[in-house]
């Protein structure tokens, strides 16, 4: 009796984690912000064909929704210092912040 306890207890459970949520599902588009941690503020932001006006410091874009590829990132600051990058989405993460932290240096979250 205890055999067919266990075989059942063992049965329910690779039926539990087999019925699991799959993380390997590909992202269709992803939801891209950009976060503006530089001293000043950024007077125009380009990802790829997308546009977006001034983001005072602290602040966070509204959401772009793109693709899986790489896009050219590029931004003015108010003294018309210029950064830029080559981005990559893609990942299992659907959204993600372009951050521009205090040196000016670009990274993804």
């Amino acid at each position: 009796m205890k055999n067919y306890i266990f075989a059942i207890n063992l049965i329910l459970i690779v039926l539990l984690n087999s019925c699991s949520k799959d993380e390997s599902l590909p992202i269709d588009s992803y939801k891209i912000s950009v976060e503006n941690r530089y001293f000043e503020r950024i007077d125009s932001i380009f990802v790829g064909q997308y546009f977006e006006d001034s983001l005072l410091v602290n602040q966070i874009s509204r959401q772009l929704k793109l693709k899986k590829n790489s896009y050219t990132f590029s931004c003015i600051t108010y003294s018309k210092l210029k950064f830029s990058a080559i981005i990559l989405i893609q990942g299992q993460k659907e959204y993600l912040k372009v951050l521009i932290n205090e040196s000016g240096k670009i990274s993804i979250e």
